[in-house]
This record gives C-alpha cells, structure tokens and sequence, in this order.
C-alpha cells in the first residue's frame, strides 16, 4: 500500500472515531444527561471527607486520612501530607461535574476496563463513594476523561487532565514542613549544639537560660528566631527507615531543637461560666546532622525519616547567646514618671511634675525643658548595655560603691523607682560601668557618650526660652551697643521704614532691621549652657559682645502699623545680651536671680551686627552734570559737556561716545558701598583718605561738586576704603565698584 493511500486511511479511521464519540456523549434521546448536560458525578454529592484512597494501574496505593488539622499520609508511609495538595484533589472529587456518555461504549474505548487510576473517597458521614479513571478521549491532549462512578455504571467525560493530578509518587503528596507549630503557641525553646541556650516564655515576656546567666530575652530576636524554627522545611526525602543514623551524622547530631507548643486555645462559652481547660503541650524535638553541599540532614525525634534542609537554616538556629539577651539595662515598668533625682557630684537635681508640665525644684526653682526631660527619661529606661558582667563580687571594681552619678527616677501609682548607677570608666576608656540598683542585677558597659549625656548639669535641663515680644506689642525704637561701627540707635519713619538717630541721622535698611524684629519675637536657645546667679567671664567679656534694647507699645486697632507711634504712649523695654564665641551665639537677659545663658545658632549674632545703614553713596542731586574730573595719582581725566556733546578740552580730537560718559554719571549716582565703618568721618587719615589714591568729581550746571575719594588702603579682601562728599563717614566699596569709577579716556572713546 501506498504511503499516501495510508494517511487517507487513517485519517477516515479517525473521523469514524470522533463520530462514533461524540454520538455516544450525546446519548440517546430523552435519557438523563442527553443532549450534552453537564451533571454531577456523584448524585447526592459527598458531605466533605476524611479519607481519600487512590490506586494506580500498578499496584500502588495512597491512602490519605485527615483528622482535626491536616491530612497525613497512612499507606505506603505514615507522614504529614501536604494538605493543600490532597485537600485539591479531594474537591475536585466534591464538586466533579461531567457529561454523561452513552452506556455502550466500549471499556476499549474508555478505558474503563482497566483503569489508570480508582479513587475511593469516604465522606463525614462515613457515605463511601468510588470512581474508576480511564483513557482521555480522543483528540481532546488529555484534557478530557472518561470516569465512571463504581456501582451504578455510568459513564461521564469529565473536563479533568487526570495524568496531571494523580500520575506523582508519594513524597510529592508529602509534607515538606517539619514542624506543624505557630510561634505564637511555642512556650519553650531548647538548643544544644554550637550555642546551648533555653528561652522560657512568661505570658507575653521570654527569658533566656544560658551558662552563668539568666536573662529577660530581647523579644522581637526570639520572634525571628521562632519563625526559622517553625517555618523549617524539608527540600528533599532521604530515606523513611534508614539503617544507619551515622551516615548522615544523625547518630551524635551537631544540632538539636527542641520546641513545647501549647495547643490553641480552644473557644469557650460565654453562658456557661466555666473555667478554661489546662491547654496540652505537645514537643517537637529537630536534629541537624551532616552537611552535604549547600543543605545538612534533619529528622524529627519521634521518626526515623530523614530528609534534607538547607544549611542556611543551621546557622539561623544557632545565634549568639549573647545577642539573644536583652541588652536594655532595665526593664521600665508601666506608668508615667513623677520625679527625676539626679545625684551628681557637685550637686543635686530634681525635677518634677510630668504629663508635659515639668519644673525644676533644685538647684534652683523654674520651669525644666520638657525636651531635655524627655530625652533624659528615654536615655534611661532605652539604655543598652555592650555587654554584661553577671557575677559581680566586688561593686568597687567597677567604681560602683561610690558612684560618679545616680539617677533615680519615680513613678506614679506605686510602681517601684528605677535606680541608675554610673560608676567608672574601662580600662580602653572608651565604656562606662552602670548597674540598675536593683540586687543581684549586671553590672553593664555602655558607652561614654551615653554616660556623659546622662551626667550633664542643672542648665542642660532649664527651659530654653530666653526672651519673647508678643506680637500685640509693636516695636518702635532699637538700641544696639557694642558694635564694631559704633553704638546705633534705630526709629520708625513712614510707610515701615527705618532711619538711624544715632550716631547720625541716616536711612536705614528695611531688611535687616525686619529681621532683628523677628527674631526678638521668639528668643529660644537650642540648650542652656549656664545657669547661676551670674553670668561666666567667658561669655560676659567675650570680645564680640553686643547690648540690645528693644522699645515696644502696645498696638492698637486704630493705628496703622505703618504709622510713627503717637507721642506719650505707654512704652516697654526688653533687653538681652548677646556674644559670638567661634561659630556660635550665646544669649541672655540680665537683671534676675538666676541667668540662664543660651546657645544660639552663629547668625543670630550676625543678625544683630549686620549692616543697618542705608548703602547708597551716590548723588541725589537732579541737576545735569557739566563736568567729570578723574585723578588717580599724577594723572588725570577731565571730561566737559559743550552743548550736547562730551568732550576732552586736554584733547579736542579725541572722540567720545555720550552714551558711555552719560552711563558712568548714572552708574555713579546709584553706586552702593559694602558697609561702613564709621559712621562720622574723624581721623579720615586712619583710613588712608587723607591722601586718596583715586578722586572723582562731578561738577553740576550750578557749580555744586560731588567727590569720591578711594584709599590706597584696602578695607578687606579686593576691597578699599572711601568716602563720598555728600555720605558722612567711611564706607567700604568692593573692587567692582572701584574698577567702575577709575576709569580711563579709552572707557569713554567713541
């Protein structure tokens, strides 16, 4: 026969197939399921399950029963099974659905002669049903299946790749997890290997038991400790009865684990009033043994399977005990703090109050930071030892028979005070010992950055508000002395501006005076650094040292706040003090019993020692200019107007661009200086402007001169002193501004 009459042959087989099918699954007229119905398998449906059998083709039988909390495997092994994987199974089974395929077709057709598989499920009801698995139907890749249910003999093909679901072997139903444990039942941990250590759970509290030490456990390393422990899984099946434990190290394992579970809490009625019944506790005993590449050999006490885990696992039941133990030095108890006692060695503290309304009673009397008290309170009960010395024979190895400080603090509501002892420093000098004063606790080392914060003065806890002008009050007169520019006295003018009074009469910059007004508003220091009934020499002869005044009345609705303040008006005066040591402020007030001195940010300072003075220094005059003379040594510019047009009378061919000169005159008229450095112009010759290097004159139409003088000298970096004839005083101008008035016949040449 042909090749090609061949496959013509068994294409036609083929189609006879299917028709021969799909006739049969349509059924016959008026029989139950006809017409291709969908119906259930198993009519009444099964009430759940408790076992689950299947048997293959070859022989093998599973048999899977579950009991309060999971399905286990019975035959061929007795193991945990992964429930997930059984429990799928079983509901596709609960909820089967196929349609109903004509009784006459052939066990050769179906399979069902000689099925691949027969499942056997018995229900809570102990109600057995039985279902035989044949061949998939042609053409269909397996995804369909004739089954039939045992005893009635009808036949349905279900949408079901059977091969998929039932074809595994055993340890594919098998349970990877060791241990069937939540960490929130586990109430006790036993490890013996590397580490040896115990942690006992008290209610919500764990201790750890260790060699030479009994310690409350650091709760969130024991959780994650618990969660390795619980969550162990196998990733291999060795062997369900070995022979010989020493080949996997089993025999004298380098690990074992043993975890006491209680059983949850079952729920109990609120109508019948009894008690709780004692809850049982069931122990989980893990051996580690071998390594064996990237995993180690485990098997659980109580059976003699053995299975492989990742390596990774043994090193995550093994961590220090040491780092297992709570390293807090104590263990706060409930309840909000009354008082705080500090015992230092030149004097004593205490605090009290509380609930955000801290005082301080000694050494001196006033309102505490509730900051600096927070930080105290939480420094204290949050301290953290390096380490632990647990048997302390003699408390003056570690300077604690007479303490270098003691903190005490007390609680409300009766709770035992919690008692601090800062005793010596270590050897290396970098820890200091502490011990809770409670008996038999450690002694602790922390580290001296820690003590040294727990050990500061009485200023450290004052309240750092230094000095506030309400917002009602508005200001209307400064005073600053102590400046390198001499004293300034500061008054309002219209429309919010500001003018000097003293030492001259001058305007005065709207900003920086706006900004010494804000910040007189809320004078609060980062920390107090001193408080006593005077002020150290440190900070009162410091060399930049400024006096401040601020004059005030009360504001009314009826005056604008534009407006100079009425004359007669009930007035009051603030004063502070304030110095700049290296790159910080300190501020006070003076005039009480006790002085606090503030540590502000270093431009606090600077905002009160900024320039105030108006920076303008060029003409206002209108007048047209009619002249420009320039001289810088033994040279000299002289530029002369002639009708409308700029020129050199030294030389009368030179052409000039009017644009230019009429620039320069405009420039000048606006020119601004760096600040001044006095005020008055005595002793110009101080300043080198006795002999100027450059000098700029602009003759207006009405003979009037105005004059620039320029020092050779320099006031600062790239910089130079100079004085203008209509600005008293000496002022800076930067060497931008210098280069803009020293100009030459080519910046002027057409």
């Amino acid at each position: 026969m042909k090749p090609r009459t061949t496959v013509i042959l068994l294409a036609l087989l083929a189609g006879c197939i299917v028709f021969i099918v799909l006739r049969a699954m349509t059924g016959r007229r008026g029989a139950p399921g006809a017409e291709g119905s969908v119906v259930e398998v198993f009519s009444p449906p099964p009430a759940g399950a408790k076992e689950f059998v299947l048997e293959s083709a070859d022989g093998t039988r599973m048999v899977f029963v579950k009991d309060a909390e999971a399905w286990n495997i019975r035959e061929p092994i007795i193991a945990k099974a992964d429930s997930v994987k059984v429990q799928e199974i079983v509901d596709l089974l609960l909820g089967l659905r196929g349609v109903r395929v004509e009784e006459s077709l052939g066990d050769d057709i179906t399979g069902l002669g000689a099925p691949l598989w027969t499942l056997t499920l018995k229900d809570t009801k102990d109600e057995t049903y039985r279902m035989a698995v044949g061949q998939a139907l042609p053409l269909t890749k397996g995804d369909r299946t004739y089954v039939r249910s045992v005893g009635s003999g009808r036949v349905y093909a279900v949408a079901m790749d059977f091969a998929v679901k039932l074809g595994q072997p055993v340890s594919e139903f098998r349970s990877k997890t060791l241990l069937s444990a939540k960490s929130d039942n586990v109430v006790r941990v036993s490890v013996a290997g590397k580490e040896t250590f115990e942690l006992v759970r008290d209610k919500a509290d764990w201790t750890v038991i260790a060699k030479g030490f009994t310690a409350r456990a650091d709760q969130e390393k024991v959780k994650d400790l618990l969660d390795s422990i619980v969550e162990v899984g196998a990733t291999d099946f060795v062997a369900d009865k070995p022979e010989n434990l020493a080949l996997y190290g089993l025999d004298n394992p380098r690990l074992v684990v043993r975890v006491q579970v209680m059983a949850p809490q079952a729920a109990t009625s609120t109508t019948t009033g009894s008690a709780p019944t004692t809850r049982p506790v069931k122990e989980y005993a893990l051996a580690l043994g071998e390594k064996m590449d990237d995993k180690v050999y485990a098997r659980l006490l109580d059976s003699p399977a053995v299975y492989e885990v990742y390596y990774s696992i043994l090193e995550s039941l093994q961590p220090s005990v040491d780092g297992l133990r709570d390293h807090r030095v104590f263990s706060a108890p409930e309840g909000k703090v009354a008082s705080v006692e500090i015992a230092l060695a030149d004097g004593n503290i205490r605090l009290t109050g509380g609930d955000g309304k801290w005082r301080m009673e000694s050494p001196y009397s006033g309102k505490a930071s509730e900051q600096a008290v927070k930080n105290l309170l939480q420094r204290v009960t949050q301290l953290k030892a390096e380490s632990f010395e647990d048997k302390v024979v003699s408390p003056a190895t570690f300077g604690l028979d007479t303490p270098r400080a003691t903190i005490t603090l007390n609680y409300a509501g009766g709770s035992e005070p919690l008692k601090l002892l800062i005793g010596a420093k270590s050897e290396s000098g970098e820890l200091t010992f502490v011990k809770s004063a409670a008996p038999s606790s450690p002694v602790a080392a922390i580290r001296n950055p820690e003590a040294e914060a727990m050990m500061v003065h009485a200023a450290e806890y004052w309240d750092t508000p230094i000095l506030a002008v309400p917002l009602a009050e508005k200001v209307v007169g400064l005073e600053i002395a102590g400046r390198s520019d001499g004293d300034i006295t500061l008054v309002p003018r219209v429309a919010g501006t500001w003018s000097l009074e003293k030492p001259i009469s001058a305007p005065a910059q709207s900003k920086p005076v706006n900004e010494m007004i804000s910040e007189v508003r809320d004078i609060t220091a980062t920390g107090i650094v001193s408080l006593d009934s005077s002020v150290p020499e440190q900070y009162a002869k410091a060399d930049n040292l400024l006096t401040v005044k601020v004059t005030t009345e009360l504001a009314t609705a009826s005056q604008p706040a534009s407006e100079p303040v009425a004359e007669g008006a009930a007035r009051t005066t603030y004063a502070f003090r304030v110095a700049k040591i290296g790159g910080d402020s300190f501020v006070w007030t003076e005039g009480g019993k006790i002085t606090a001195v503030g540590k502000m940010n270093g431009t606090f300072y600077d905002t009160f020692s900024a320039e105030l003075r108006a920076l303008r220094i060029g003409s206002t005059s209108e007048e047209p200019v009619d002249l420009v003379r320039i001289t810088a040594g033994k040279e000299s510019l002289e530029l002369r107007r002639q009708g409308g047009q700029w020129v050199c009378p030294a030389d009368p061919h030179m052409r000039l661009d009017n644009v230019k000169v009429d620039g320069y005159i405009r420039d000048a008229n606006w020119m601004r200086c760096e600040r001044f450095v006095r005020h008055t112009s005595t002793d110009p010759a101080r300043y080198g402007l006795d002999k100027p290097a450059t000098v700029v004159e602009f003759v207006f139409a009405s003979g009037s001169t105005y004059r620039f003088a320029i020092a050779a000298g320099a006031g600062g970096a790239n910089t130079r002193y100079a004085c203008a004839s209509g600005v008293e005083g000496v002022f800076v101008l930067s060497a931008e501004s210098v280069k803009a008035l020293a100009r030459t016949a080519a910046d002027f040449q057409d």
